[in-house]
C-alpha cells in the first residue's frame, strides 16, 4: 500500500502532490529571480566596457560614448561601431573589434556621432568593440 503525502502544518496551502523541498526551491528562485530584475545585470550592452571612460588617467574622455550595432545584409552580418562625441573638441579614436583586431583611425568631430564599419557579410552578429578616443 502506497503513502499518502500529506501536506506540512507550516504550509497548509501547499499541495499535497508536491513536497516540501520542492516548494522551498520553488520559492527560492522565485526570489531570484526577482531580486535579479530589481538589481539588474552588469553593464548594459554597448556602455563602454568595464572603465566607463571615467577620466581616471586611462585616456577615455567621459563626454565620448560608443557602441557596436551588427546590422543584417542578404549575406551576412554588417558590424558597425558608432561613436557619440560629446565633447566640446574634436577628437580622435582608433577603432577595431574582437572580430577585425585591425584598427582604423577616425577623427570624430565635436557634438556628432560617426559610423565605422569594421566588417562586411559577417557570419556571426556578435562582436565586441574596442575604441580608445582622444580630444584634439
Amino acid at each position: 500500500m502506497a503513502r499518502r503525502f500529506r501536506p506540512s502544518r507550516l504550509w497548509p496551502s501547499s499541495p499535497a502532490w508536491l513536497p516540501r523541498p520542492a516548494v522551498l526551491a520553488l520559492a527560492l528562485g522565485l526570489a531570484l529571480s526577482i531580486m535579479g530584475a530589481i538589481a539588474g545585470g552588469g553593464p548594459a550592452l554597448g556602455q563602454n566596457g568595464p572603465d566607463d571612460g571615467d577620466g581616471d588617467g586611462d585616456g577615455q574622455p567621459t563626454c565620448i560614448e560608443h557602441r557596436g550595432e551588427a546590422r543584417y545584409r542578404g549575406y551576412g552580418y554588417q558590424h558597425v561601431v558608432i561613436i557619440d562625441n560629446g565633447c566640446d573638441q574634436d577628437a580622435r579614436c582608433e577603432v577595431a573589434t574582437d572580430v577585425t583586431p585591425e584598427s582604423q583611425n577616425v577623427d570624430v568631430p565635436a557634438g556628432e556621432t560617426k559610423e565605422i564599419i569594421t566588417r562586411n557579410g559577417s557570419p556571426s552578429r556578435a562582436f565586441e568593440p574596442r575604441v580608445s578616443c582622444s580630444l584634439q
